[in-house]
């Protein structure tokens, strides 16, 4: 029998002391795969094993660790993040699904996490950023942002945005990033289902999937409703999504330009600026490129 389990390789990087293996203990902790909390001051974290490591109280080689979520098998791998050692860190990258760069709220963005990010822009690495520490005292959670968008780029989605749940709605990803192998599977099971032609208008084949580039994601609400586009949360995302870059992909009555039938729940992130074109225009992604001017040769 085939397996089908879905395999992520997730890497954690950071500027020393933003509390990266303290984020990893905690990652592990909570999904079951230690049984007790460990602490680098303590010199008992699980994934800094090395006499040197805890001797200095910092981590110096990279590490990795297992856990399951959700169905999903994750490989979790804890790099250094002293300057020193930063080659630990470079050659983790290459292996690397997904990053979480973690931030030191009080410090905000340092040096060495230009460089980091630098590095996984240059290896095309999706990247979360996950700001630490947000419960002492520090320049604040506008600050924060606002730096990450001047000294990293503009970017940015707030995944901790509160918007719709001030009006009492619930939004949840259903499916974000999805490798070869993955979309592969997706694909041929349409196919089995319904034959090629049919699977051809509502999946896309894998390599040419928007999925596989990370800017890509399904949303729905948590019952997976059916007729999502019958929702309140259908209606806030249409008005909203914009706003924070993203736009629905697949909309209703252009489904001879995008190619595919209407999906009200797939959505791709383009930058605020084209998000807000596309939205104040009615166009699809195809239809803004199309009046884009061809570059200079």
């Amino acid at each position: 029998m085939q397996d089908v389990t879905k395999r992520l390789v997730v890497g954690v990087l950071a500027h020393v002391d933003s509390g990266k293996t303290t984020l990893s203990e905690a990652m592990l902790y909570r999904a079951g795969a230690i049984r007790r909390l460990g602490r680098v001051d303590h010199r008992d974290a699980f994934l800094d094993t090395d006499s040197l490591e805890r001797a200095r109280g910092i981590t110096i080689f990279a590490k990795q660790a297992l856990f399951q979520l959700e169905g999903t098998q994750i490989a979790w791998l804890d790099t250094p993040g002293h300057v020193d050692f930063s080659a630990e860190a470079e050659r983790t990258v290459q292996v690397l699904d997904y990053a979480v760069l973690v931030i030191s709220g009080p410090d905000g963005v340092q040096s060495h996490t230009e460089t980091l990010w630098a590095l996984l822009r240059r290896s095309h690495v999706p990247t979360f950023l996950f700001v630490n520490k947000m419960d002492l005292p520090g320049p604040g959670r506008e600050a924060i942002l606002d730096q990450l968008r001047r000294r990293l780029g503009e970017g940015f989605v707030d995944f901790g945005a509160d918007a719709a749940a001030r009006e009492g709605l619930r939004i949840y990803n259903a499916s974000a990033y999805r490798s070869y192998t993955t979309q592969k599977w997706v694909y041929q099971r349409y196919v089995n289902q319904e034959g090629t032609q049919e699977a051809d208008t509502y999946s896309a084949r894998p390599g040419c999937s928007e999925h596989q580039t990370g800017l890509a994601l399904d949303i729905n609400t948590a019952s997976l409703s059916d007729h999502f586009e019958e929702t309140e949360e259908y209606a806030w995302l249409v008005e909203n999504s914009w706003r924070y870059g993203f736009i629905l992909r697949f909309p209703e009555g252009k489904e001879e330009i995008t190619g595919y039938q209407f999906e009200p729940w797939h959505y791709r992130y383009v930058g605020p600026a084209a998000a807000r074109v596309c939205y104040e225009n009615g166009w699809t992604l195809e239809e803004y490129h199309a009046r884009q001017p061809a570059p200079d040769r």
